[in-house]
């Protein structure tokens, strides 16, 4: 069973812990290691087990912090395929 710990979750910053007894998941890296660092003190979640980074996609809210979190936490990625965005025309 997981426990999920919100961090934040909003148009400046999105980042989700996932957590069970062996592994640790991040989702999204869109909150600074700072805060990251603090609600982990103040939840005292351990990284003394596997640790993953799933980013949900690539708008900044979801991943700016996510090349400090893969060194920082020493994550393992689990990649997903990137966002391509065409753009559309509309007749005036």
């Amino acid at each position: 069973m997981f426990k999920i710990h919100i961090i934040g979750s909003s148009s400046s910053g999105n980042t989700i812990i996932a957590e069970n007894d062996n592994m640790i998941l991040f989702l999204d890296a869109g909150m600074s290691c700072k805060a990251v660092d603090k609600f982990m003190k103040e939840n005292n979640i351990s990284l003394e087990k596997e640790r993953y980074l799933f980013v949900s996609h690539e708008h900044a809210d979801h991943n700016k912090y996510k090349s400090n979190y893969m060194s920082k936490y020493d994550l393992t990625l689990i990649e997903h395929k990137p966002e391509y965005v065409l753009p559309v025309f509309l007749p005036l």
